[in-house]
């Protein structure tokens, strides 16, 4: 299944085992950002510290979405790791949830 990093309102697709993505989605998501580390620094360039903010599971499909809050030389940005074969529909379907919390 396709992984995707979504940033600043554009995804971009990431090589990697999404087999690796799921079995650190679950032991240790903090750790998952260092997967997708190069995207946000070819981006932003340096990174200062990251903060796991939220994971949802789409509960219907195989969506998976780990939202991690860093801090860089422009601020502080929201950065996305989406396992999904359609990222778009994860997205709206983690929104949703969002709002009925």
């Amino acid at each position: 299944m396709a992984v995707w990093v979504y940033l600043f309102d554009e995804f971009r697709p990431v090589e990697v085992d999404d087999a690796v993505v799921l079995e650190m989605a679950g032991r240790n998501p903090a750790a998952l950002f260092d997967v997708i580390r190069h995207v946000v620094e070819e981006s932003v360039g340096g990174i200062g510290s990251v903060r796991l903010f939220d994971i949802y599971s789409d509960p219907q499909g195989a969506g998976l979405l780990v939202e991690y809050l860093v801090e860089t030389r422009i601020g502080e940005i929201s950065v996305k790791l989406i396992r999904s074969p359609a990222p778009a529909e994860t997205l709206a379907k983690y929104y949703a949830n969002e709002r009925n919390r």
